[in-house]
């Protein structure tokens, strides 16, 4: 183990250290299509028993009029973020009893672009800038790629937990400079090992036929006769070059070795045009069709697997929200949703999920190079397309090859380490069982997510619609039972 990764163990091997990891914040951010009980995308209006999405800040809309988000406020504890999910999904379950939610990340059967209805937001200027946002959107990257659905882990530290580490760390800076170093660091450690969460985790082995236009256009040899083959390994389509990432694609270069840096890396292709969007042009037939022809139009459109966030005051955005107080908490958004879970993500991953960014804390987070940057990215979309193939090679430390199990296998050794630490807090094993249940998925690939739905699949002779459409109705009937059990 390493030097530092040992000092972070000591640190916290005491009593009242170790309950100083449990001290923190989650929230949810999940994302789900509403479609008609044939799988049908459904075009009717956002409920509005839910109240106005653009003010509510529990129900809302992300991309499409048809794709519900649902939003957790920050809980001091992972159960009751959970509990607070259940409950909002089961409640949009009640009203909208002739349709269904699609469980999973990867879309059902979509029309045509233009039949695809953008999320409406009401004639206010802020409505206004959220439905033209949407339509640049649109315009740069299609609307059936911003179908895709997933989760978002929000996280922070609590207070007492940045005084332990300031008081044993720090010397010249102060708390917000020394918070912003230490959470840049981890997020280097994330982006390094995300390979691992899309292996374990990735639910999205396979999509839709309506989806292959996509595909075709993100330049796969693969056409719609032959995809599946192509893809017959894969893990997570929406975490792949097929998904809606454009942070890791050299479209544009956001450095992760200082807050500032990511900020002006950011502030540049805010402002940078972009050739290609130009010629889209801002407006059509007097309509106004992108807020403008930068290479992002705002800060959001960064579709990084982990972003910084701050809470924005009035009339700031979130890059000045940054710039002035410093980071605030962390938003993970490698997750796909899990057809097997009613939730879309059980309270298990969530377990193993703090325990892999406390891994990421205490491991040692060198500065990165273009080399490693180029070599992660690499890692994460193979383990995307392949990471079912047995004995699939990554590239490790200094760019030597390892299997993906081996380098697993060793992670997950310094993960059983922090659970330890975090059970022997609260005189239970659920971290410790969380990590050996994930260990047991390295060890045997069958036991995967994305291995269950293919296998499920083939046993039970269904298509992609007709799984996703089963585990739907499963998914509902559980929420409701436990509704009326309440």
């Amino acid at each position: 183990m390493n030097g530092k990764f040992s000092k972070m163990v000591k640190l916290f091997s005491g009593k009242d250290a170790r309950q100083l990891l449990l001290n923190g914040k989650w929230g949810l951010e999940k994302e789900a299509i509403r479609v008609k009980g044939n799988g049908d995308l459904s075009l009717t209006p956002h409920p509005e028993i839910t109240g106005k999405k653009i003010a509510n800040p529990h129900v809302t809309t992300d991309f499409s009029e048809s794709q519900i988000e649902f939003i957790t406020p920050a809980f001091n504890s992972i159960e009751q973020t959970f509990s607070f999910l259940e409950t909002i999904k089961d409640e949009v379950d009640k009203v909208i009893s002739s349709e269904l939610l699609w469980p999973h990340s990867m879309p059902g059967p979509l029309p045509d672009d233009e039949l695809i209805p953008i999320a409406r937001f009401g004639d206010t200027n802020d409505g206004k800038i959220k439905e033209i946002y949407r339509s640049g959107l649109a315009l740069r990257y299609g609307k059936k790629v911003q179908m895709i659905s997933g989760i978002h882990y929000n996280f922070s530290f609590q207070d007492e937990f940045w005084e332990k580490l300031f008081k044993k760390f720090d010397i010249e800076n102060g708390k917000q400079i020394f918070k912003n170093e230490t959470y840049v660091s981890l997020v280097r450690n994330v982006l390094r090992y995300r390979w691992l969460l899309i292996y374990l985790f990735g639910a999205s082995p396979v999509a839709d036929e309506s989806y292959y236009s996509v595909i075709k256009q993100k330049g796969s040899n693969c056409t719609a006769g032959n995809f599946s083959a192509c893809t017959q390994k894969a893990t997570s389509l929406r975490m792949s070059r097929f998904g809606y990432d454009n942070s890791s694609q050299n479209l544009f270069s956001v450095s992760y070795n200082s807050l500032d840096e990511y900020i002006r890396d950011i502030k540049s292709i805010l402002s940078t045009k972009n050739d290609a969007y130009s010629k889209m042009g801002i407006y059509k037939d007097g309509k106004q069709i992108q807020l403008n022809a930068n290479q992002i139009q705002l800060e959001n459109e960064f579709y990084s697997p982990v972003r910084f966030k701050q809470i924005p005051y009035n009339g700031e955005t979130q890059i000045q929200a940054l710039e002035n107080r410093g980071i605030d908490y962390l938003e993970l958004r490698t997750f796909d949703l899990n057809p097997f879970e009613k939730n879309g993500i059980s309270l298990e991953q969530l377990y193993f999920t703090q325990v892999f960014m406390l891994f990421c804390l205490f491991e040692s987070s060198n500065y990165f190079t273009n080399q490693e940057v180029e070599t992660m990215n690499l890692n994460a979309h193979k383990t995307a397309l392949m990471g079912r193939t047995e004995g699939l090679m990554l590239n490790g430390k200094n760019n030597k090859l390892i299997s993906l199990q081996k380098w697993g296998s060793e992670i997950i050794d310094k993960l059983r380490v922090v659970a330890r630490l975090l059970d022997n807090s609260i005189g239970n094993t659920m971290y410790e069982d969380s990590v050996e249940s994930q260990y047991n998925k390295i060890l045997n690939s069958d036991l995967l997510p994305s291995s269950q739905m293919i296998e499920e699949m083939k046993n039970k002779n269904e298509t992609y619609l007709n799984f996703n459409l089963r585990m739907a109705r499963e998914n509902r009937s559980q929420r409701l039972s436990n509704h009326i059990n309440r």
